[in-house]
């Protein structure tokens, strides 16, 4: 099972899309930090206090934590992913079987889409975000909306609510989903599915074969 703390990073990269948009439209604000740093090692002389508060007003700045995360997310995304290749394998046989996938369009519409019109220099708008973003965090986990990520769709995964039976242990279970790589392109009734535990309720295919 996933852990509270996998569980932000998780929903980090789930907004690595819009991290990645905002960071484009306020990119003068990273060429200023990046010459204000740059500029650092051009004085020749010791460092001073003034020094040392422009490092710490860069490193705080909201477009540095936006590139934080931003890498953060992705990074944990990528190596969960693969971590779970790694991992024992149950059966699951398929009773009932919807696509969910275009979720995740509705998630980047309704959650993402109204943050891109703000801008980071405003205190304003910034404590907005902080509100927002903490507020959908919150919600997306408690929820266990994990399944609903735009970097898996970007990597080609597809999301299924399923009903069915796990063999190995003889147990029925509804409304559960099922994330798919892009070498699985379709899940059908009666298929017998090769899963990896992903969290409580969502589980990623191996492989797939037919009921016998």
């Amino acid at each position: 099972m996933i852990n509270f703390k996998s569980k932000v990073f998780l929903f980090c990269s789930s907004y690595a899309p819009l991290f990645l948009i905002m960071l484009i439209l306020n990119y003068n604000t990273i060429i200023k930090n990046i010459l204000d740093c740059l500029s650092l090692f051009d004085k020749g002389h010791a460092y001073s206090m003034m020094d040392l508060l422009l490092v710490i007003k860069i490193l705080i700045h909201p477009v540095t934590i936006l590139l934080i995360l931003l890498f953060i997310g992705i990074c944990f995304l990528l190596y969960l992913l693969n971590k779970h290749k790694q991992l024992t394998q149950d059966k699951i046989e398929i009773f009932e079987i919807e696509n969910v996938t275009s979720e995740s369009m509705t998630y980047i519409i309704t959650y993402l889409v109204p943050f891109l019109s703000l801008n980071l220099n405003s205190t304003i708008n910034l404590y907005c975000i902080i509100v927002l973003i903490v507020t959908i965090g919150i919600i997306y986990i408690n929820s266990d909306m994990l399944y609903i990520n735009p970097l898996l769709n970007m990597l080609g995964y597809k999301t299924f609510k399923i009903s069915g039976k796990i063999l190995n242990r003889d147990k029925k279970v509804k409304n559960m989903f099922i994330m798919t790589p892009r070498e699985i392109s379709r899940i059908y009734e009666n298929n017998i599915v090769n899963f990896l535990q992903y969290d409580d309720g969502i589980l990623i295919a191996g492989s797939i074969s037919q009921k016998q």
